[in-house]
């Protein structure tokens, strides 16, 4: 139900505002991968869990995420604290969340800016980094 309703207020907000808004399935991978490639946003919403493909692919490919509150690190973590990730915990948070986004994007975006966060989001969540995070956790914990 949320997924609709987010889509919904997404499609809506786009329109008053002057965005570009694709939500309409993909019928390749290839086409999903292009309408990414230009995208400066994406959306993740729950459906296969947090720790999904599409929640990375959207890192992954130097975009703005909007996802619900991120809750795969322990609480209190900064391991996802990113100026390019806007969390929210229900439909009157996304709308805020939206508003920010938006404002963000007419008055101060720039890629360059967020660079450096990109490079460090590549290095410490890829899949080798997250393999090693579970591994020494799992020697902290004595399991191996």
């Amino acid at each position: 139900m949320l997924r609709r309703h987010v889509r919904e207020s997404l499609e809506k907000y786009c329109q008053e505002n002057n965005f570009t808004c694709v939500t309409k399935k993909t019928k390749t991978p290839e086409e999903f991968y292009k309408f990414l490639a230009r995208a400066k946003v994406g959306v993740s919403v729950g459906g296969g869990g947090f720790d999904t493909f599409r929640f990375w692919e959207i890192l992954g490919n130097n975009c703005l995420l909007m996802t619900e509150k991120i809750a795969i690190f322990e609480p209190g973590s900064l391991a996802l604290d990113y100026r390019r990730i806007y969390q929210f915990d229900d439909l009157f948070d996304f709308q805020t969340q939206i508003d920010k986004i938006g404002h963000y994007l007419r008055t101060q975006y720039s890629q360059t800016d967020l660079k450096d966060e990109y490079e460090t989001i590549l290095v410490e969540h890829n899949s080798i980094a997250r393999v090693n995070k579970i591994i020494e956790f799992a020697k902290s914990r004595k399991i191996i």
